[in-house]
């Protein structure tokens, strides 16, 4: 569907996505920043989060994380109000400017 809505290619259908991580550094043995970590990058990595979103503009951006301990304090950081969704897949809904932002 991406190629057929953008008119793109099995070449170039990539163009038209993005790839980012809530936290920006993390330990690479263990994987995931520990709670020091995650508190120390938090304000810095909600404020690239917003930047992200005003600068590349997304119609929609999919947040593919666990809801209560990563995307949760981001949003609470950057003031981006959020809904609680109950569905199968969907954990969370929240709109920032013009960016529907879905939490799976």
């Amino acid at each position: 569907m991406l190629k057929e809505t953008n008119k793109r290619t099995d070449e170039d259908w990539n163009n038209n996505i993005a790839y980012s991580n809530l936290m920006k550094i993390s330990p690479s043995p263990k994987g995931n920043p520990n709670e020091d970590e995650k508190s120390f990058q938090r304000k810095c990595s909600a404020e690239l989060f917003k930047l992200e979103q005003e600068q590349l503009r997304p119609k929609n951006c999919l947040v593919i994380t666990n809801f209560k301990n990563w995307a949760e304090p981001i949003f609470n950081e950057t003031k981006i109000k959020f809904n609680i969704e109950n569905g199968l897949y969907v954990q969370a809904t929240a709109d920032y400017k013009d960016t529907k932002v879905i939490v799976t």
